[in-house]
């Protein structure tokens, strides 16, 4: 039996590659180049990010006004709301568990989000990840149980991605910070 730790058994029905590596602003391309999703975000000058997903055929997914809290999300036509009514987080201290629930009230959790470790994305109630992020090079891997839920896939994993670079990228700073506060320098 499959563990949550483990990638997923079934055979992957698509393949997304990250070109570049960067959830902000990337293609989402299959593994024979075709590009099915664009990532693209305007950063202005006093006004917060936005994220916008658009689809190959030009339609907008989805789009997201970065916060520090929770992002504001446009799923589709929906009205705008706070990510976090959508995609919540457990409430079990020290897991990173977010979970979600499609249209037809499936629900579906993300696990290894912490530092470390494999973004994987269950069903609830079943052992086997139906999508899987790959670091190097950047993919994230669906399995045919995830085709009909596939837009809200690439939505929750770039929210949560995108936040976990963050965090990662502020663990790092803070870590410098304190080596040169301790008088830590790189010079010779």
């Amino acid at each position: 039996m499959a563990t949550p730790s483990t990638p997923p058994t079934t055979s992957a029905a698509l393949t997304l590659l990250l070109t570049p590596d960067n959830v902000a602003d990337t293609t989402l391309t299959t593994l024979a180049g075709e590009p099915l999703y664009t990532v693209s975000t305007l950063f202005h000058a006093k006004q917060k990010p936005v994220t916008t997903l658009m689809c190959s055929d030009g339609t907008r997914t989805a789009s997201w006004v970065w916060r520090v809290n929770s992002d504001l999300l446009t799923l589709g036509a929906r009205p705008e709301k706070p990510a976090a009514t959508w995609l919540h987080s457990s409430w079990v201290p020290y897991v990173r568990t977010m979970r979600f629930t499609d249209d037809a009230g499936r629900k579906f959790r993300w696990e290894g989000f912490s530092p470390g470790g494999r973004p994987q994305l269950f069903i609830e109630g079943t052992p086997q990840s139906i999508a899987t992020f790959r670091p190097y090079p950047a993919a994230l891997i669906l399995d045919s149980t995830a085709d009909g839920v596939r837009n809200l896939v690439v939505v929750s994993f770039l929210l949560l991605e995108r936040r976990r670079r963050d965090e990662a990228r502020a663990k790092e700073a803070r870590a410098w910070g304190r080596l040169v506060a301790t008088g830590y320098s790189t010079e010779t």
